[in-house]
């Protein structure tokens, strides 16, 4: 089993999903996971066959939540927020890497929310947002470069926990919107 098929299957899944066809996006995203599962079994040292299992997974997720299945998408985003903590940690000045975690916390938040656990998801957009204004904090200018169409990826996290905020009620939510 190599990568190449596993990647062949990944993108085949991703036009899939592009062409609005979910089904067989999943089916192709799901059997490139299983094959990124045997190449990171053997070789569990390489790092791009760790990251891209992780990233089909957080494919799968957004497929789901977009089919409504919020629990099946928590499962997929906690299983890439786990590998993107794991190899932001093996290389702590890869922004990518840390880009990643962020992006896990939000894809966590969003699925949580459409299953409205509200305070699931509050916790992780500020999580979320506080690694982000860390991230830009140590590297200005390049965070954002690296999360390249999120512009402005510290005001999206904001708004989502403004959104959370608004949800539960809780008092200071409009000063997590920016006008």
């Amino acid at each position: 089993v190599g990568p190449t098929s596993a990647l062949g299957h990944r993108a085949l899944g991703l036009f899939q999903s592009r062409e609005g066809d979910a089904a067989a996006a999943f089916a192709e995203l799901g059997h490139a996971g299983e094959l990124y599962d045997r190449a990171v079994a053997g070789d569990p040292s390489n790092v791009g066959y760790t990251a891209s299992r992780a990233a089909a997974r957080a494919e799968l997720g957004r497929i789901r939540a977009a089919r409504g299945d919020f629990a099946g998408a928590i499962a997929d985003y906690r299983a890439f927020l786990e590998t993107a903590v794991q190899l932001a940690a093996r290389d702590p000045s890869n922004l990518e890497r840390r880009a990643d975690v962020v992006t896990a916390h939000e894809d966590l938040g969003d699925a949580l929310f459409g299953k409205h656990d509200l305070a699931g998801a509050l916790a992780e957009h500020q999580t979320a947002a506080d690694l982000q204004r860390a991230l830009e904090h140590d590297t200005p200018g390049d965070a954002l470069a690296i999360r390249g169409e999120r512009a402005s990826a510290l005001g999206r996290a904001e708004e989502r926990l403004g959104r959370d905020l608004l949800q539960l009620g809780r008092d200071g939510a409009l000063a997590h919107f920016h006008a």
